[in-house]
């Protein structure tokens, strides 16, 4: 097969050889454009007749990959219900092509056989990290393993910390991919850094000292989530393992949510403290990288909303902890002096300070440099300025455009966001009046607004060494109350953007880009801009890796590099981390490929096995008067509901040996035998149900079908087994509690049994037993359950529109079939149907109310 990569770099050249020659896990590091590589492969084998599937391909990677492979002719097709419809995939997939299907779609798709498996030419998976045992991806990929024994598969993913999480993480992503063979290309390999090292870029490094304020605030923050730590350490030692909870722990980027997760099996367990202390430490995480990218009267804002919400708790629960601590008063204290500070000359008037970032001197630095080159040539340079979010990108535009780039460049600025502060607070301080005035008590007010009021003089308490205890600070508006003439001065000095003269912008001088950190998307916007000079605000270590593969791709073209960050802060600490964190995984991850056992077996040939199988159907509980006829080769057969695909239980149910198959049910969710009906509720699901009645319309519909309704209640895995923790139950229970909407639902149909599943591991038990000893059930016969006379079984339904139709008023479970099944075919045509015709559908009564409500008056007249 002839055909040339378009692929400029010779190492992108080695790994796209080596993922064509040979099936397997490509592990490449971020930034080295591993998406063009990825193109490239689908281009490879995109030849007529051929049919590819892109799986596990977000929004971003398809807009990319189309742009890509529109280079390379090749067109990309996008997957999902909206685009296409049922008869138009199948079409579609007879065709041949390129096709991006999300799982769920495709799952179904191979199950129906709308796709034919044996036909596919090979699958291709991104972010194959994330592939797990239980999701949809694996699903696909068991499928067509059982179904097609040639097709190849080849996995990419960019994220090598992911694959040393927990214990042998690459062996079982590589058994859920069905691959052998692994390909590692981290940034140091012997290859990418001799093609990335060829022609570098001129660098400059600019280490920002942060003022001596940001540094002291930056220690209190510390210092609070030390204490933090420690005081959950002390409460959770007995039944906790913390041992890897500590400051360092703070530099990973998921650092509150990984003790999320791992509290989660163990919440309903804890104290309100302890879950008040898990709170705050995202907050302090929060306030700590606001810190360093928020301006003073941004970050004061921030923090005056912390100190309020934390005030404004319900007395009964613990307040955070870390706000009693004397760091938590001097960081309140410094970020006020950071903006304004009390008059050496009048104690009671307050002055401006507006302490500027010290990045926005250097951002004008490096801007005149940038002009003073441009002036010595005639070409207008274009230069693009990287932004870790969009706060930040707003933030530089702001200054940039207000400014007039004189000695005080950051002054309007900051006055106008002082302005808007001060207004704040006022608008804030009225409400409160007006409370005050509607009859809410002082008292109450107070317990919801004021944080640790000054303690009196003469009530102070008495600490070790004779000295008396420092008076906390207090509540924004108390700190204020003498704000009139400071919002007075700044009225004076402020001008509005309107009114400023731009003449002297940097957008009027050369082509200025200011971008925010996107991922693969990144280097699109690179070749689009190509630009001469780039400013790293923030650091970014993929994006660094994108301006090398842009430099080497492009030799001849001008660029200068400018990275900035503040040196002896959180921010440096939390990119050498990210650098070191990734070699490390790379690392461990060569380590585990060189000792990891070889498969002579793999899962695929198990699976199609016999004896296996035999093995696998034999009923070891077959005593006195057992039927032995469930000795056999048969699959056990279970009845799913197309709505059921969302979640991963018909995926563990066919890796545990069930032939799934997937119908549009009207009545149940799992369909076991002729006479076990399921109907399965998640807690939260089960809440929605109960409080809106749709659960009672389902538990009568399975009564009049099947003669054992079951109704299973599946909990988290990762989550406690339990419906309500037992600190939140009330000494009586109200007729609108979840337990009594239970009771009365076994009351109103006797014949509902209830299961408990702590995990969809246990729910695949739970159908095993329940299924022992009965038959099979039919397909057919389940789908028409439910229906009307004369309405259709094998049509299929829209879910979005459905949905939409059952939350219309006069529209129930009961009589929505009759609008779906009619002549009626959107919601357009709904809304335009005559009274008459509503009144035939759905009666008299709902057909005059809906018809009324479709005509009613957006504003009452």
């Amino acid at each position: 097969m002839e055909f040339e990569a378009k692929l400029p770099l010779s190492f992108q050249k080695e790994i796209f050889e080596e993922v064509r020659n040979e099936d397997g896990l490509c592990v490449v590091a971020p930034g080295l454009s591993s998406l063009r590589i990825v193109a490239n492969i689908l281009a490879y084998y995109s030849v007529p007749g051929s049919l590819l599937i892109l799986l596990n391909a977000n929004d971003t990677d398809i807009e990319i990959l189309e742009k890509y492979l529109d280079e390379l002719k090749k067109p990309l097709v996008s997957v999902n219900t909206d685009s296409m419809s049922v008869d138009g995939r199948e079409k579609a997939y007879k065709g041949g092509g390129i096709f991006a299907v999300t799982s769920r779609i495709l799952v179904l798709d191979m199950l129906t056989h709308l796709i034919p498996v044996e036909f596919i030419t090979g699958l291709v998976v991104l972010h194959a990290d994330r592939i797990t045992a239980t999701g949809s991806e694996a699903f696909v990929l068991r499928l067509f393993r059982q179904g097609n024994r040639d097709g190849f598969i080849k996995a990419f993913t960019d994220e090598p910390e992911r694959l040393t999480m927990g214990i042998n993480a690459l062996s079982g992503c590589l058994r859920c991919l069905f691959l052998k063979h692994v390909s590692i290309f981290p940034r140091f390999h012997v290859h990418v850094a001799e093609a990335l090292e060829n022609s570098p870029a001129a660098v400059v490094e600019f280490n920002v000292e942060a003022t001596e304020s940001q540094k002291s605030m930056q220690t209190c923050i510390i210092t609070c989530i030390e204490s933090t730590i420690k005081e959950l350490r002390r409460i959770n030692s007995a039944h906790l393992d913390m041992e890897q909870w500590t400051v360092d722990s703070l530099l990973h980027r998921s650092f509150d949510i990984i003790i999320r997760r791992q509290l989660d099996p163990l919440w309903h367990r804890l104290s309100s403290k302890t879950k008040t202390l898990v709170s705050d430490l995202t907050t302090l995480r929060s306030l700590l990288t606001s810190l360093i990218s928020y301006d003073c009267i941004s970050f004061l804002k921030l923090l005056d909303t912390v100190i309020l919400s934390a005030g404004g708790r319900n007395p009964m629960q613990n307040q955070s902890p870390w706000l009693l601590l004397e760091p938590a008063n001097t960081l309140i204290n410094l970020a006020r002096q950071r903006v304004y500070s009390v008059s050496p000359t009048s104690p009671n008037v307050q002055v401006p300070v507006l302490e500027a970032l010290p990045k926005w001197d250097i951002l004008k630095t490096i801007l005149d440099e940038i002009k003073q080159d441009a002036s010595k040539t005639d070409v207008t340079p274009s230069t693009l300025i990287m932004c870790a979010d969009d706060r930040t990108c707003f933030q530089i535009k702001d200054y940039l455009l207000s400014s007039s780039f004189d000695e005080d460049a950051s002054l309007k600025l900051m006055q106008r966001k002082l302005r808007d502060y001060l207004d704040w607070l006022q608008r804030y301080k009225k409400i409160k009046n007006e409370l005050q005035i509607k009859g809410i008590p002082k008292q109450r007010l107070e317990s919801s607004n004021t944080f640790r009021k000054a303690v009196p003089p003469n009530k102070r308490r008495r600490v070790r060494g004779g000295s008396n205890a420092t008076t906390r600070s207090t509540t924004p508006v108390e700190a204020n109350d003498n704000i009139e003439p400071l919002f007075s001065l700044i009225n004076s000095h402020v001008t509005t953007p309107e009114t400023e003269s731009s003449e002297s912008s940097y957008f009027n001088d050369f082509s200025l880009n200011i971008k925010s950190y996107d991922g693969d998307y990144d280097d699109i916007l690179l070749e689009e801009l190509s630009p001469n000079y780039i400013i790293m605000y923030d650091a970014d270590p993929a994006f660094i890796r994108r301006v090398e593969v842009y430099r080497a791709t492009h030799p001849e073209r001008q660029l200068k590099v400018y990275f900035t960050y503040y040196g002896g802060t959180v921010e440096e600490q939390r990119y050498l981390f990210a650098v070191r964190r990734e070699k490390d995984s790379f690392s461990r991850l060569i380590r585990e490929r060189a000792n990891m056992t070889v498969l002579l077996t793999t899962a695929e040939e198990s699976l199609t096995d016999p004896e296996h199988k035999f093995l696998q159907s034999v009923n070891t509980r077959i005593a006195g008067g057992g039927r032995v006829s469930s000795m056999s080769t048969e699959q056990p057969r279970v009845i799913v509901d197309l709505r059921e695909f969302r979640s991963t239980l018909p995926s563990m149910l066919h890796g545990h040996g069930f032939s799934v198959v997937p119908c549009q049910l009207t009545v149940g969710d799992y369909i076991l035998s002729p006479k076990l009906c399921v109907e399965r509720k998640s807690v939260p699901d089960l809440i929605q149900s109960l409080n809106s009645g749709r659960l009672y319309s389902q538990c009568e519909s399975m009564q009049d079908h099947y003669e054992i309704p079951i109704l299973l209640i599946e909990f988290d895995q990762n989550k406690s087994f339990q419906l309500e923790p037992f600190a939140e139950l009330s000494a009586e229970i109200g007729k609108n509690d979840l337990q009594s909407k239970l009771v009365l639902l076994t009351l109103c149909f006797p014949k509902l049994k209830i299961i408990w599943s702590s995990s969809a591991y246990a729910t695949v038990l739970i159908f095993s037993d329940l299924k022992a000893l009965h038959e099979e059930p039919d397909p057919e016969t389940a789908v028409s359950y439910g229906l009307e006379p004369g309405q259709d079984a094998t049509s299929t339904l829209n879910r979005a529109p459905v949905d939409l139709l059952l939350g219309l008023p006069y529209v129930s479970q009961k009589n929505y079939r009759n609008i779906v099944y009619s002549n009626v075919k959107n919601v357009t045509e709904l809304c335009d149907t005559e009274r008459r015709n509503l009144t035939e559908l759905i009666g008299p009564e709902c057909g005059n109310g809906l018809y009324n409500f479709m005509r009613k008056e957006l504003k009452d007249v």
